[in-house]
């Protein structure tokens, strides 16, 4: 509805301009991100009604357990997924845990429509958008990776995107153990 694309737009603006501000607070709590991940696809249970998306979950690591604020790591779920779905009409969107070295490697997989070479620099920039050809209730604030962006380093990790026009996109974040 229009009340709630303005409660987030609203939302993204004050937590942009606490990012920029240095005030953006995190609550470091032990948090399981196996049991999170699944906390966020359960708010995630009903896709557009004309889509054909099917989401997943592979958990490929024994221990999932990082120190992270845990409603800033569910916002940025939310915000992955919440973009993977916008450009996905059929197929998947994954949420892939694995270990590498010392962190945690999180990865939000989908098969979408995928971002074109050029424009894969500017995905986390602020208010950018990439729904050209999509229409415009599809349009968000165009902050939500940049916000996505500023928490995971904010957390010590790391974030980055590797897509193909055509053939969906992978967006990754770390977390240090």
């Amino acid at each position: 509805s229009a009340v709630n694309r303005l409660v987030r737009l609203i939302q993204d603006l004050l937590d942009i301009a606490k990012i920029e501000a240095g005030k953006m607070e995190l609550q470091k709590q032990k948090i399981d991100m196996k049991n999170l991940v699944q906390e966020v696809l359960d708010s995630f249970h009903t896709p557009e009604e004309n889509k054909k998306v099917e989401f997943q979950k592979k958990i490929l690591c024994e221990d999932t357990m990082v120190e992270a604020d845990h409603d800033r790591i569910f916002q940025v779920l939310t915000n992955l997924l919440g973009n993977a779905l916008k450009f996905t009409e059929a197929g998947h969107i994954t949420v892939l845990i694995s270990r590498k070295a010392n962190e945690l490697e999180c990865c939000v997989e989908d098969t979408g429509a995928g971002i074109a070479a050029d424009k894969l620099g500017k995905v986390f920039g602020k208010f950018e958008q990439f729904s050209d050809d999509y229409d415009q209730k599809q349009k968000g604030t165009g902050l939500g990776l940049s916000i996505t962006k500023a928490i995971v380093e904010l957390l010590g990790g790391r974030v980055w995107v590797e897509s193909e026009l055509g053939k969906g996109s992978r967006f990754f974040f770390t977390l240090p153990l």
